[in-house]
C-alpha cells in the first residue's frame, strides 16, 4: 500500500530521513521547507499545470511535492508528467528521490533525466517538449543557474511559472536579473520569511563564522523567486551591453 505523499514530505523535510532504492537509510541535508513544498503544490493545482520540470532532484522533497500535485490533476482526468534533471541522482543520492516516489505510488508520473542541465535541457527542447512549471534548484553558481534559466525559458510556455530557489545567494540574484531584464517575465508574490526566521537562519551562519551568509539570510525576505512568463521573446542583438 502506498504511503501518503504528505507523510513522506514531512519525513524528508522535517525529520531529515529518507531511503535509497535498496532501503538504506539516508540523512537528508539541504532541502526545501514544508511551506515551500505546499506553496509549489498550490501553484501547480490552482493553475492546472500538467507538465513540470525541475533541475536538482537530490533527496526528492521538491520532486514528491510536484508529483503529488500532478497526481491531483491526474485524478481529474488530466495527462501529467514531471521531468527531473540531476547528474547526481544515481551515483551520489542512490536514487533517493525515485525511492520516495515509489513509496507514495507516484513514480509513473516522473522521468529522470540523468545528467547536467546543459546537456539534458537541450534534449527536451529537441523533443519539442513544452512545460508549464519549472523549479530551479540545481548547481547554485551563476553560470549553471543562468544556463538553467536560458534553456527553461525555451521550454516554458507563455503563462507558465518559474520558481528559483535560494535567492539569498548572490549568484541566483545576478542570474535572476538577467532573466527579468532580457526576457518577458513578471514577478509574482512568493513566500516571505518573517524577521524571526531570518534572524534564526542568520545566527546559524554566524555561529559557523560565515558573516556574509549570515547577512544574506537576514536581508532576504523572499527566499524563492516566482516569475510568470508573459510571452516568448528574444532581445536585440546588443543586449549584452546592458547586462
Amino acid at each position: 500500500m502506498s504511503e501518503d505523499p504528505q507523510a513522506i514530505l514531512k519525513r524528508i523535510i522535517t525529520d531529515k530521513q529518507t531511503f535509497n532504492c535498496d532501503g538504506t537509510a539516508l540523512q537528508v541535508t539541504g532541502t526545501i521547507s514544508l511551506s515551500e513544498a505546499q506553496y509549489i503544490q498550490e501553484l501547480i493545482i490552482s493553475n492546472e499545470f500538467s507538465t513540470c520540470l525541475e533541475t536538482g532532484v537530490a533527496y526528492g522533497a521538491s520532486t514528491v511535492a510536484i508529483c503529488s500535485a500532478l497526481a491531483v490533476l491526474e485524478s481529474r482526468g488530466r495527462s501529467v508528467k514531471h521531468y527531473g534533471i540531476d547528474p547526481c541522482q544515481i551515483e551520489i543520492y542512490k536514487r533517493a528521490a525515485v525511492a520516495a516516489l515509489k513509496e507514495c505510488g507516484l513514480e509513473h508520473i516522473f522521468e529522470l533525466c540523468n545528467g547536467p542541465g546543459h546537456l539534458m535541457l537541450p534534449r527536451l527542447i529537441e523533443s519539442n517538449i513544452t512545460v508549464d512549471f519549472v523549479f530551479i534548484d540545481g548547481m547554485h553558481t551563476f553560470d549553471y543557474t543562468l544556463i538553467d534559466l536560458f534553456f527553461t525559458d525555451k521550454l516554458l510556455r507563455p503563462g507558465g511559472i518559474i520558481c528559483l530557489h535560494d535567492m539569498d545567494m548572490p549568484s541566483k540574484k545576478k542570474a535572476a536579473r538577467y532573466l527579468m531584464g532580457h526576457r518577458k517575465y513578471i514577478r509574482l508574490k512568493s513566500l516571505k520569511r518573517d524577521l524571526s526566521q531570518r534572524v534564526g537562519a542568520g545566527l546559524k551562519e554566524a555561529i559557523r563564522f560565515a558573516p556574509g551568509a549570515s547577512w544574506r539570510h537576514l536581508t532576504t525576505v523572499e527566499p524563492m523567486l516566482t516569475v510568470q512568463k508573459v510571452e516568448t521573446f528574444e532581445p536585440d542583438w546588443d543586449f549584452y551591453a546592458r547586462i
